[in-house]
């Protein structure tokens, strides 16, 4: 099994606490994905998955959705930068 760990980045490289990390299998009949919510600093841990490729969506309320394709074939750290959702407000 693989962990894939790494930071969600938002403005001015601060961290995006409570985004929603999604490792969704693209070949794989039956795999289910593996989601985590990022941490108060940005960093997340998506442990136990089997190599291959996945299909990566990172979401969260302020930015605007960020999805790109990963081969997972060893540990490996990885940041990810979210541009913030201009339709959306700050703060409620």
């Amino acid at each position: 099994m693989v962990t894939v760990w790494g930071r969600i980045l938002g403005e001015g490289g601060d961290g995006v606490w409570n985004a929603t990390v999604v490792f969704r299998p693209v070949n794989a009949a039956g795999a289910y994905p593996k989601f985590v919510l990022s941490e108060g600093d940005g960093n997340f841990v998506v442990e136990g998955l089997t190599r291959g490729k996945y299909t990566v969506v990172v979401t969260h309320r302020f930015y605007e959705v960020h999805t790109f394709t990963m081969d997972v074939a060893r540990d490996e750290y990885i940041e990810v930068a979210l541009v913030r959702d201009l339709d959306h407000p700050r703060a409620y």
